[in-house]
């Protein structure tokens, strides 16, 4: 029995763009963007559903109304999404090379992006104060009464 190998390709042979060569690199990037965005459309597809299938399930637990401050969370989703915005707006510019119009909106984008993160941090704050509280509560006051 004989193996035949081929060590080369002749470039007539060949398909596509460099004689059969590797992709280019924007190609390459660009495909890879895709796939990446693909997995986060099937992650959060996955925490939707699995949302949607346990959101009324809470075995005696706080339902998410309970749990959850309305007015805080829109603040915080109206900062982001209009950060996004305005960094759209930015990216316009530049491009556009309005270099005043670019600055305003990076201003705009880190503002709103600040004011996101610092409403996030001040409700983790909070919360963790809430935690604090229960330990010293535990260990204080319901320990130290006995």
């Amino acid at each position: 029995m004989t193996i035949a190998t081929v060590d080369f390709v002749p470039t007539e042979l060949a398909r596509g763009r460099g004689g059969g060569g590797p992709a280019p690199t924007r190609t390459v990037v660009a495909y890879g963007f895709w796939i990446f965005l693909l997995s986060d459309f099937v992650l959060f597809s996955g925490l939707f559903a699995a949302y949607a299938v346990l959101s009324d399930n809470t075995a005696g637990g706080p339902t998410g109304a309970e749990l959850f401050n309305l007015r805080s969370v829109f603040i915080e989703t109206m900062c982001l999404l209009f950060s996004s915005y305005a960094c759209g707006l930015g990216a316009l510019s530049a491009e556009r090379r309005r270099l005043g119009h670019f600055y305003i909106s990076a201003v705009f984008t880190f503002g709103l992006g600040a004011a996101f993160l610092c409403h996030l941090c001040f409700s983790l704050f909070w919360h963790a104060l809430d935690i604090v509280w229960v330990g010293v509560f535990t260990l204080v006051y319901l320990m130290g009464a006995r």
